[in-house]
């Protein structure tokens, strides 16, 4: 189970004399999620600013915005991390692209077949033939 709860303040536009960079953040916001798993809970808590004053921006809209980021994130962190696509030093004409078609395609079929990426890994490498392998070669 996951909850999320957030706690917003309106920053006045008086409020902030220096640096220039930061004289029109117009709201603050502290995001704090608990997960509940069988292996216990983790509280995690991030802090938001915006330009967007509460009139303009709810609490639940900057809530939504929030989870929305952090759901393309995760598809980053599965590119970066998982299938160490950064690490990648072929740069020969379409190669980056094939190589990012291959794991997209590897994406897929694990969260289709696995429900999570890493999982799906983890049994493939144990438990799956030469030619399954293939299809998560980008992970080692």
């Amino acid at each position: 189970m996951t909850e999320r709860r957030i706690e917003v303040a309106d920053v006045p536009a008086d409020a902030i004399s220096t640096p220039e960079k930061w004289q029109h953040i117009r709201q603050v916001a502290r995001v704090t999620r608990t997960v509940e798993t069988k292996k216990g809970t983790t509280v995690e808590t991030v802090l938001l600013i915006t330009n967007a004053s509460t009139q303009k921006l709810s609490p639940a809209q900057l809530l939504h915005i929030n989870r929305k980021h952090w759901a393309i994130e995760s598809q980053h962190w599965i590119r970066d991390v998982v299938l160490r696509e950064d690490n990648a030093t072929t740069r020969l004409k379409n190669t980056p692209e094939n190589v990012a078609t291959c794991n997209q395609t590897a994406i897929t079929f694990l969260k289709q077949h696995f429900g999570k990426v890493t999982e799906g890994i983890q049994i493939a490498r144990k438990n799956l033939s030469p030619t399954i392998d293939a299809i998560v070669v980008f992970s080692k």
